[in-house]
């Protein structure tokens, strides 16, 4: 197929980065600017994706065993609406470590594609927007929550962090399952690819402020002393830099945001991996539909709605919903999330975003 004469220029290469330059490479001259290279070295960190996921990776030629799935998980332990954990069913997930799909993802990017890569610089930035502006390239950020060419970030006034620790399953023998509680500060889960265990506490205060020795006391002391069952000491254990984990969005700026540029998700409500990867094929089909944007900013929109609704709901059944920084959460997705405005709602289909009727239940 002949290619485009048009010219993109792809920032970020995370998973929605790699995805949308890989389709894009196909009928458009594509860049690819990263941030620092994706490595197996890099921190570890385990997402739950749903098992259709894996489907669409092995497309791109990335197997389940090479981003460290050994299994698939079809139920999760929460302590959620009361102290007592009861194990509930989910749809099928896997739980894939990010760090093994993004170096998965460029050496497939680099073995069978064109894409251009260049280093990021501020020096370049400041020319690929002007050129974005005047039209001359199309610009597509991927560069997750920092979404470097945002213009306006919407997010908490006090935005809840993570803070993660990691174990080798060589060393601990714990279950991989999903499990969750939430706690008067936040909340804490763990989960575990085939290589590694990672347990995260999320929210404000005590609960991520704390020394590692720390913030293990406090989890006790609130009750989810089964969420450790088999896990060593904090203290044994590696930690993570702690990092944003509130939910946050762009409004404004040149070009398009994708994936967590666009709309960075809680996890709580999550899968952010999937809707990532969907966001980048979604906006490489806007871009070969005559570069309409209208259809994908709709569904960003409705998908960002959708997203704030059901985190609404998981903090309202939450036993700590009255707590101050559950409330203060509370009261900002109350003021942006909206009612749902139609039965319609944007899919894409056969590689083309088109609008489809809900079926009534």
């Amino acid at each position: 197929m002949k290619k485009s004469t048009h010219k993109v220029v792809v920032l970020g290469a995370g998973p929605a980065g790699l995805i949308a330059a890989m389709e894009l490479s196909k009928t458009f001259d594509t860049t690819l600017v990263v941030h620092g290279s994706p490595s197996k070295g890099a921190c570890v960190r385990v997402d739950s994706v749903p098992a259709s996921l894996l489907a669409l990776l092995l497309e791109f030629g990335v197997h389940p065993k090479e981003i460290g799935v050994d299994s698939l998980h079809r139920s999760q332990i929460r302590a959620w609406v009361s102290s007592t954990a009861q194990e509930s069913p989910i749809p099928a997930s896997a739980q894939v470590e990010r760090p093994l799909l993004e170096a998965a993802l460029l050496n497939r990017l680099t073995a069978s594609t064109d894409v251009k890569m260049l280093p990021y610089s501020r020096r370049l930035f400041e020319p690929l927007i002007s050129e974005a502006q005047h039209g001359r390239i199309f610009l597509l950020d991927a560069t997750g929550r920092r979404s470097i060419s945002s213009t306006n970030l919407v997010h908490t006034a006090r935005p809840w962090v993570a803070r993660s620790f990691v174990v080798s399953r060589r060393i601990s023998s714990a279950d991989a399952g999903m499990r969750i509680a939430s706690l008067p500060h936040g909340y804490v889960y763990r989960m575990g690819s085939s290589q590694h265990l990672v347990l995260a506490a999320v929210g404000r205060g005590t609960l991520v402020n704390g020394s590692p020795q720390q913030i293990e006391r406090y989890i006790v002391d609130n009750g989810a002393d089964w969420i450790l069952k088999d896990l060593p000491p904090f203290s044994e254990m590696v930690v993570g830099n702690a990092s944003t984990a509130s939910v946050q969005w762009s409004t404004a700026g040149p070009g398009c945001r994708i994936g967590d540029a666009a709309f960075a998700r809680d996890s709580i409500a999550g899968q952010g991996v999937a809707s990532t990867v969907t966001d980048a094929m979604c906006a490489a089909a806007s871009l070969r539909d005559y570069g309409d944007f209208s259809l994908l900013h709709r569904r960003q929109a409705e998908q960002r709605n959708a997203h704030l609704r059901a985190l609404a709901d998981a903090i309202r059944s939450s036993r700590f919903a009255s707590e101050e920084r559950w409330r203060e959460y509370s009261n900002f997705l109350k003021r942006n999330a909206q009612s749902p405005e139609s039965d319609a709602r944007v899919a894409l289909r056969h590689g083309r975003l088109r609008v489809q009727q809900i079926a009534a239940h």
